[in-house]
């Protein structure tokens, strides 16, 4: 049931590569990560170190017209525990994109996700739960198609759809579809608004119904050719079930500048409502996060990642706070390899089931490559 729905897009995008698999640009990926964790078992009270061996190999497609332009990438890893080796184990996932320009005003975008993993590998995906190690199947499909209606003006809609399987009583089997639109004037190349609407609906296999209807206006405004600010504030009315049904206020700012050609820094605070795979509840949350990287040399960067968020399910009133921090630096030992050392830093304190909170650190020594 989950293969079915994770990889149609990814083979249709194959088999329509114009000039045939000869024209595309093929990579083949290749690395191995070793991995230092304070907390394997991410118990609040009687933490266990470990360490751990990832190896990955993979494969990356593309294609690049002047109009269109197709890519697929898929990676396997295998993941080896020194200490707990009931953990080791293998994981996998997959992209797929399809982007093209059909006519001077009208162009769209096709993508699909694919991952089976066994823990959450970003701070969004772990936030909202509690972080029990779980194999998860997942695939996200989006399109999207951009209308120009006149010089300054243009329409973008969207459609999506998430499926989440899993066999853990911790979180849910859930089929999601959203939907949604914005209409955006720009009163110069500098200063824009806009106005959208949005839906979403959550299929939970066992339990109730979950939808999310988001209404918003929008500014963003250019200082500067590549530093900009974007505003957005409305409401959104989320109805779990057939008895619990509110009105939240929601809104965001960011803040996204490329300093020079060797510093970028992204910067964003939101306030929404949404939907987990932890639970069939909306979640309203409230996070922040900073992100800055810097090229050191023409061989050397360093970056930097910073995390927080801190949520609340409608129905339970079970809470979710996060904090994560992580700081990376990465060497290009030739023109296609590159190593790597990462230090993470995680604090989840979810009263969900009463899982309590805990601290973990990782650190990460990876060499990767592309061939």
């Amino acid at each position: 049931m989950v293969y079915s729905k994770a990889f149609p897009v990814l083979f249709l995008t194959l088999l329509f590569f114009p000039n045939g698999l000869y024209a595309l640009e093929i990579n083949l990926l290749a690395g191995f990560e070793g991995i230092y964790d304070s907390n394997i078992n991410m118990s609040p009270d009687n933490p266990e170190y470990d360490l751990s061996g990832r190896v990955m190999g993979g494969l990356a497609l593309l294609e690049k017209k002047r109009k269109i332009e197709y890519g697929i990438t898929a990676r396997a890893y295998y993941d080896a525990y020194v200490k707990n080796t009931g953990l080791s184990t293998h994981t996998e996932d997959a992209e797929a994109s399809v982007s093209a320009q059909l006519t001077d005003k009208l162009s769209v975008a096709l993508a699909d996700t694919f991952t089976r993993y066994q823990e959450a590998r970003s701070y969004e995906s772990l936030f909202g739960s509690t972080g029990e190690r779980a194999m998860i199947y997942s695939n996200s499909f989006s399109a999207s198609l951009r209308y120009d209606l006149l010089r300054r003006m243009y329409f973008t809609c969207n459609y999506g759809n998430s499926f989440q399987f899993t066999d853990s009583e911790t979180y849910q089997t859930a089929d999601t579809h959203e939907g949604g639109g914005r209409l955006t004037y720009a009163f110069s190349s500098m200063n824009m608004i806009y106005f959208s609407s949005g839906y979403s609906f959550s299929d939970y296999e066992e339990g109730m119904d979950v939808s999310v209807l988001a209404l918003s206006a929008g500014y963003s405004h250019y200082f500067t050719r590549k530093l900009y600010m974007t505003a957005d504030g409305g409401a959104e009315r989320q109805k779990s079930g057939e008895a619990n049904t509110s009105w939240n206020p929601a809104g965001s700012i960011s803040l996204t500048d490329d300093l020079d050609a060797k510093n970028q820094l992204s910067a964003r605070c939101e306030y929404s409502t949404s939907t987990t795979g932890q639970s069939d509840e909306a979640f309203t949350s409230w996070t922040a996060s900073l992100s800055y990287r810097r090229e050191v040399s023409q061989r050397m960067s360093v970056s930097q990642e910073t995390f927080y968020g801190r949520g609340t399910y409608s129905v339970s009133k079970q809470t979710s706070e996060l904090f994560g921090l992580t700081f990376a630096v990465f060497y290009a030992i030739g023109e296609d390899i590159a190593a790597g050392l990462q230090y993470s830093f995680t604090r989840n304190d979810s009263r969900i089931d009463n899982a309590g909170k805990y601290n973990r650190s990782l650190i990460t020594i990876s060499l990767s490559g592309t061939f």
